[in-house]
């Protein structure tokens, strides 16, 4: 479980987790960092092919923040990263 290792020991501000990792692999990589207090609050953006999204595959998401899909369409990827830093920033208070 490198990818949750990496997270404890970083706190990125937010993570796209590749759902292409494996259904079970990436479920436990999610399971993993929301119930651990130190990343339990990170934004989890999961990638998934676009067939996951039209399928309607939604049980596979549960846990993540948000979505986007591949092939990537840039602008949605930088919408959702956007939305996502612009939330962050907003909960941090100035004198922080």
């Amino acid at each position: 479980m490198r990818a949750v290792i990496l997270a404890q020991t970083h706190l990125p501000d937010l993570i796209l987790l590749d759902m292409m990792l494996s259904n079970l692999s990436a479920n436990r990589v999610i399971d993993n960092l929301k119930h651990d207090s130190k990343t339990a609050t990170i934004p989890i953006i999961a990638v998934t092919p676009l067939t996951v999204v039209q399928n309607d595959y939604s049980k596979m998401l549960t846990g993540f923040d948000d979505c986007i899909t591949k092939p990537y369409d840039f602008n949605q990827l930088e919408t959702v990263i956007s939305r996502h830093i612009s939330q962050l920033n907003s909960w941090h208070l100035p004198w922080e």
